[in-house]
C-alpha cells in the first residue's frame, strides 16, 4: 500500500482495476439472474469500459512523464558526472606540465610528455559527453576530428585526414581505448616516419559494418620496419586485442598500416 500511496500511476492502476472488478461482477450477477437485467445494463456497461479506458490511459501517461522526466535526470547527472571527471583529469595534466621542465633527464621529459598526451585523449572524450546527444555516449566523428586537431596544433606540416560518419556512437568503454590507440598510433608516426619527408600526412578511417568496425589508420611515412618493444606499441596491441576485442593487423607497402576490425 505504501507503493500505491508513493506512486500516482498505481493509484490509476488500482481505480481502473477496481472498475474494472465492479463491471465483471455486475457482468456474473446479471448471467445468473441475481440482479434485474434492465435495459439500462448495457449503457452501463459501455459507460464502465469508457471509464477504464480512460483511466487506464492517464495512468500510462503519467508513467510516461515519470520515466521521462527520471531519464532527464540521469541524463544531467551523467553530464555532470562527466564535467567533473574532465575537470580532475585536467588538473593531473596541469600538475604533470608543471613537473615536467623539472625532469633533468630528456628520456624522463619524453615519457612524462607521452603520458600527458594520453591523459589528455581520455579527457576529450569526456568533454565530448557533455557535447552528445547520445547519453553515455561519444560522437566518433566530432572526438577523432577534435583528437587530430590536438596533433596538427603543435605541427603545422601535419595533415591528418579524419573519414567518419556524423552518426557513429560508442561508449565509454570501447572510446576510450580507441582514443588510446589512436594517440599512440600518431605519436608513433610523428616521432618515426616523416623523417625527410615534407608532407607529413596521415589518414584515419572508421567504417560500421553491421554490427563491427573497421578502423583503418596509414600514414605516407618511410614504412614500418619491425614491432618495438615499447610501451606504445604494447598499448596498441594490448588494447585493440583485450579492450575492443578487435583483430589487429599490421600492412606496410608503400604506407604504414595499422587496421583494426
Amino acid at each position: 500500500m505504501a507503493f500505491v500511496k508513493n506512486q500516482m500511476y498505481a493509484q490509476f492502476y488500482l481505480l481502473g482495476f477496481i472498475g474494472v472488478l465492479t463491471t465483471l461482477i455486475f457482468s456474473l450477477l446479471s448471467y445468473f439472474s441475481l440482479v434485474d437485467p434492465s435495459q439500462n445494463i448495457a449503457y452501463i456497461f459501455e459507460l464502465s469500459i469508457i471509464f477504464e479506458v480512460s483511466v487506464f490511459s492517464f495512468a500510462l501517461s503519467y508513467k510516461h512523464k515519470e520515466v521521462t522526466l527520471a531519464l532527464q535526470q540521469n541524463e544531467l547527472l551523467f553530464k555532470e558526472l562527466s564535467h567533473r571527471v574532465k575537470n580532475n583529469l585536467q588538473s593531473i595534466i596541469s600538475i604533470l606540465t608543471l613537473q615536467r621542465p623539472h625532469l633533468k633527464e630528456p628520456l624522463l621529459k619524453e615519457y612524462m610528455q607521452e603520458t600527458i598526451k594520453r591523459i589528455c585523449s581520455i579527457s576529450l572524450i569526456h568533454e565530448k559527453l557533455q557535447e552528445s546527444d547520445a547519453v553515455a555516449k561519444v560522437a566518433l566523428s566530432s572526438y577523432l576530428e577534435s583528437l587530430s586537431n590536438e596533433f596538427k596544433s603543435f605541427n603545422a606540416k601535419l595533415e591528418i585526414d579524419v573519414s567518419c560518419d556524423s552518426d557513429l556512437y560508442l561508449g565509454v568503454e570501447k572510446t576510450t581505448p580507441l582514443g588510446l590507440i589512436i594517440n599512440e598510433l600518431i605519436s608513433n608516426s610523428v616521432k618515426h616516419a616523416f623523417d625527410d619527408i615534407q608532407t607529413s600526412k596521415i589518414e584515419i578511417s572508421l567504417v560500421k559494418n553491421g554490427q563491427e568496425y573497421t578502423f583503418t589508420y596509414s600514414d605516407n611515412g618511410k614504412g614500418y620496419v619491425n614491432a618495438t618493444e615499447s610501451l606504445g606499441a604494447l598499448l596498441i596491441k594490448t588494447l585493440s586485442e583485450t579492450q575492443l576485442k578487435g583483430i589487429y593487423t599490421i600492412s606496410s607497402d608503400e604506407q604504414y598500416c595499422k587496421r583494426l576490425f
